[in-house]
């Protein structure tokens, strides 16, 4: 029998304009429907490092992030000196609003986290950046951009091929999405895209709020 949250998911599917009963049910069994604490603006992120899912690099060998910080820098949204020497890099273990964000996974995000900075873009999760020791350290996020052909009710439909590679703050991610195959098969080249679970960190669901 189902439940209340996947009739009331089932009930957006269907306000997708062309999208096929055959996938929303194949979405619908795979149960990725979000607990009721993974609320707007709630945003907790827990990582869980280990010797398998962490390694060690040299920050300047991983140039689109080393990049990304000397950006920050520059803009004073890091002060300076605080460029680290070596960085963890982890696929898999980074844990937001209690969902595992792995790689691989498709993702929704924005390139800031500041006023104005609000467009929101599609991408898939490379790989996370987290500085060297334990407590609360930074976080960035290496993601693959995909084009974003239409919208249809809350289904997105993108190009399965990235066109560009972006670093952001974790604060930066906003939704997660499941990837299925187009609605149409003779366009293998698009994929659609279907919301999952909030992330909506404390600074991104204030700038939204604006």
């Amino acid at each position: 029998m189902p439940d209340a949250v996947t009739n009331a998911l089932q009930d957006r599917l269907a306000k997708g304009a062309g999208w096929m009963e055959k996938a929303s049910n194949e979405l619908l069994r795979m149960k990725l429907v979000p607990p009721p604490a993974q609320r707007r603006g709630y945003g907790g992120v827990v990582l869980l490092k280990s010797r398998r899912n962490t390694k060690k690099k040299v920050t300047s060998r991983e140039v689109t992030l080393h990049n990304h910080l000397l950006s920050r820098i520059r803009r004073n949204l890091m002060p300076i000196g605080t460029l680290p020497k070596h960085v963890d890099v982890m696929e898999w273990g980074v844990h937001v609003n209690g969902r595992d964000w792995k790689a691989g996974q498709f993702c929704q995000y924005t390139r800031d986290t500041r006023a104005g900075s609000k467009v929101l873009l599609m991408g898939t999760i490379v790989k996370y950046y987290t500085f060297v020791g334990s407590g609360k350290v930074p976080v960035f996020v290496f993601v693959n951009s995909h084009v974003i052909r239409e919208q249809k009710g809350v289904m997105f439909i993108v190009e399965a091929a990235h066109h560009a590679q972006h670093v952001v703050h974790i604060d930066s991610l906003s939704f997660l999405f499941h990837m299925a195959p187009h609605y149409n098969d003779n366009k293998a080249d698009l994929k659609c895209a279907l919301p999952v679970a909030p992330a909506y960190p404390e600074v991104l669901a204030i700038d939204m709020q604006d």
